[in-house]
């Protein structure tokens, strides 16, 4: 993505802080490994993000591709940047709700997880886009996502900080995540 080098080239890294970076295709990996190759003593990232959404409607909006297609794109990606030695998070979105087609199919929210992981990304953000989600609906998307896919290899993003606390006590299958957030504030709040 443009302006990635410089922004991560000029920031000063942070011990125990892991540097990421949003790699949307193949042109996108090889600007990596060339920011990488340029800076071998000291790489500026540590593991690159790759993505893709639960709906075909969010992905044709948001990459111009189906979800099969985005995926058959991240693989490439995905073992471009193993096979390079660099770890992969995935992300899918709209895992409640969708702008375009509404209410999410839970099992496809597991199935592109699945995908995601067995591809070769050591964890997958499972993320609540829209910020539609409530502890009921999350915890429900879990049982799903859960039925395929280990819950120490899920994380999970929801938009807003009190369905975190209350899915967080709600929900006992968040507790094992590795990793679940939430945003302090949005812009469109």
């Amino acid at each position: 993505m443009a302006g990635t080098a410089e922004v991560v080239t000029s920031m000063d890294k942070l011990p125990g802080t892991t540097y990421q970076v949003l790699v949307p295709n193949e042109k996108g990996l090889e600007s990596v490994l060339s920011l990488l190759a340029a800076h071998p003593d000291k790489p500026p990232i540590d593991e690159i993000a790759v993505f893709t959404a639960a709906t075909d409607a969010f992905s044709m909006a948001n990459t111009n591709v189906t979800v099969a297609d985005s995926l058959k794109r991240l693989a490439h990606v995905v073992q471009g940047a193993l096979d390079k030695g660099i770890r992969v998070r995935g992300y899918v979105s709209v895992v409640i709700t969708c702008p375009y087609s509404g209410n999410v199919d839970y099992k496809r929210v597991r199935d592109v997880a699945k995908e995601l992981l067995d591809m070769g990304c050591y964890e997958v953000s499972l993320g609540d886009t829209m910020g539609t989600g409530n502890p009921t609906s999350v915890g429900e998307m879990l049982s799903v996502a859960l039925g395929a896919n280990p819950v120490e290899k899920l994380a999970g993003h929801v938009r807003s900080p009190m369905t975190c606390r209350i899915a967080l006590l709600s929900t006992k299958d968040i507790a094992h995540m590795p990793h679940f957030s939430s945003m302090i504030h949005s812009a469109w709040e």
